[in-house]
């Protein structure tokens, strides 16, 4: 573990069991998401396999966190390792000697990530890092969402974390590329346009839909509170094919759908 990686202590033993209870019941999800997969490129930088869980191209929705974790948290989506290369995508295999960290390079306010040990990591900070594991690496770490925290902002839909990957070992491979997730509070689920789920897809939604509606390859930013100030409730109700936007295409495709 390098010098930067922050170890906060518990106030007592129960601290620790109640962490890790909490984090092995967050890990079911973690079948059905896909895990990072991380490999190097074939002039040796790390990076994210596309056919895994690419952070960039995805929101992930952290479920009800408990007790323990105020707010919302899950240990999906994971790390795990290349096993066999793919050329034509320019991903290989990690080689034996590799040690891979995960380090902090921003995070919004109230996000940490939790890391369990004992004591266990609370890494929220730029700089702080944890250890992922060698070339064989498969680690789940816990994201939270921190209900709790001073800053925490209830009006606030997404969380921003984004991390590189460092290799400290001996093959030496370059820094990744910043990986930058986004992390939610809002379940993902499409709507068809049925913005606020009464069953039908008419004025009301119309309005909603304008309110989203930002141009192609462009996050939505509503700024309406009487309809809504979150990207996410946009993206549920109007990206009809699934490209992280809300543009004409989206328009047509709610025409279609709209019942009046």
């Amino acid at each position: 573990m390098n010098s930067s990686t922050k170890r906060i202590t518990c106030k007592d033993l129960f601290s620790v069991i109640a962490l890790g209870i909490c984090l092995t019941a967050t890990t079911a999800k973690a079948q059905h998401t896909g895990d990072v997969i991380i490999a190097v490129t074939s002039n040796g930088q790390l990076t994210a396999d596309p056919d895994g869980f690419v952070p960039e191209l995805n929101y992930f929705d952290l479920p009800v966190g408990g007790v323990f974790f105020p707010g919302w948290a899950d240990s999906s989506p994971g790390f795990d390792h290349l096993v066999v290369a793919r050329p034509i995508d320019n991903v290989f295999p990690m080689q034996s000697g590799a040690i891979i960290d995960l380090e902090v390079i921003s995070v919004d306010p109230a996000f940490q990530v939790v890391v369990l040990g004992n004591p266990p990591l609370f890494l929220d900070e730029p700089g702080e890092s944890t250890f992922l594991g060698d070339h064989t690496l498969h680690e789940h770490i816990t994201f939270h969402i921190n209900a709790d925290a001073p800053e925490f902002d209830p009006n606030q839909c997404v969380w921003h974390a984004t991390f590189v990957l460092r290799d400290t070992g001996s093959t030496a491979y370059t820094d990744s590329l910043p990986l930058a997730f986004r992390f939610t509070n809002v379940e993902l689920e499409f709507k068809g346009g049925d913005f606020d789920d009464d069953l039908d897809v008419d004025a009301d939604d119309w309005e909603a839909m304008a309110t989203c509606l930002n141009g192609p390859s462009q996050t939505p930013q509503p700024t309406n509170p009487a309809i809504t100030i979150c990207e996410v409730e946009c993206l549920n109700a109007f990206d009809f094919d699934g490209d992280l936007d809300v543009d004409l295409q989206d328009v047509a495709l709610f025409a279609g759908a709209y019942s009046g």
